[in-house]
This record gives C-alpha cells, sequence and structure tokens, in this order.
C-alpha cells in the first residue's frame, strides 16, 4: 500500500473520465477521448467498462460483499481501508461521498480535463447503470432533494485542486462545471 501523495500530477495533461454509476454512464462514455484514464467511483461502471482505478471510501471489513468488490478490482485501488487498497488517502482531500473524492483524485493527477461521466445525481426512475438491488444507504441519496446533490458538488471550485478543469458530460452537474 502506497500514500496517494504518489499519484500527484501522474496523468497531468490528460482527460481523465470519473465514472458514476447513474443511467447515463454508457451514453457518456461514447463522447470520452480514447486516450482518457478510467477512474470508477466504487463499483458501478465495472459492469460496463474497466477502469485504470478505483475510488471507495467504503471500509470491507465485516462486509463480505464489500470485499468481493474490492478483490475484482482490476485497476489500483484508492481509498481509507487500510490494508485493503492499493494507494491510501492520506493527505488532506475534497472529502463527502465517494463521487467527490474521486473528482478530487481525477484533479490531483493533473487530469485536464476532469470529466463527470454517469452523474445523474439519484435522479429519474433508475438510479444506477447496471441491474443491482439498491444498496444500503441509496435509497437515502435518492430521497435526498437534486439542490442539496448539487450545492454538495458545488463545493468543488473552493476544496477541490484546479476545479475548473472539471467538465460534465450530460446530467444536473452541467449547471456546476460547465459541458464537456
Amino acid at each position: 500500500m502506497q500514500s496517494i501523495s504518489v499519484l500527484k500530477g501522474r496523468h497531468a495533461g490528460r482527460p481523465i473520465a470519473i465514472m458514476g454509476g447513474g443511467p447515463s454512464l454508457a451514453d457518456d462514455l461514447k463522447r470520452i477521448p480514447r486516450d482518457a484514464v478510467k477512474i470508477s467511483v466504487n463499483q458501478h461502471a465495472l459492469y460496463i467498462t474497466g477502469a485504470d482505478y478505483v475510488v471507495t471510501l467504503d471500509d470491507p471489513t465485516g462486509d463480505p460483499v464489500a470485499i468481493k468488490m474490492f478483490n475484482r478490482v482490476k485497476g489500483a485501488l484508492i481509498g481509507k481501508a487500510e490494508g485493503h487498497v492499493d494507494y491510501l488517502f492520506d493527505v488532506r482531500f475534497w472529502y463527502g461521498q465517494s463521487g467527490h473524492s474521486a473528482a478530487w483524485v481525477g484533479c490531483y493527477m493533473g487530469g485536464d480535463p476532469v470529466l463527470l461521466c454517469g452523474m445523474d445525481l439519484y435522479q429519474g426512475p433508475k438510479m444506477y447503470c447496471e441491474e443491482v438491488e439498491d444498496p444500503a444507504g441509496a435509497i437515502g441519496l435518492k430521497n435526498k432533494p437534486l439542490k442539496n446533490h448539487v450545492n454538495n458538488w458545488r463545493s468543488a471550485f473552493s476544496k477541490c485542486p484546479n476545479a475548473e478543469r472539471i467538465r460534465a458530460m450530460s446530467g444536473p452537474l452541467v449547471d456546476v462545471f460547465g459541458i464537456y
């Protein structure tokens, strides 16, 4: 396990796609640059594409489903669960949900642009790009008003390195970051 600090600037100037789990992910991925570094937020994107990195804030200890997910990751795993990740968040970072942290990682790695894909913010009848039962806590996220989700993302401009490089591929975050 290494410090996330070794990843600082690693992909400077390259496009980085932050892949959320929303239903728009498949269409968004069709429009990202071919050479984009792919970062999956948790496991969702892995159901439809590969990833160079996976960012998760979950600690799998005592959770067999989470441990199974961590074990099947083919890219490098970035997170806070010591002993379960390849790169440990041991620097100050934009802490919120896993998607927020993945966007921070994309900026920290020097991504330009950092593209938010599949970030539907739990709007619409389908929550995820894959057909799964709603994981614990997701129902609570879906029941939050859209403005709460958007306001959480707005904090990027004050807490995320080089946030001006972030663009949304589609969805509600276009109003926050602009469209790619």
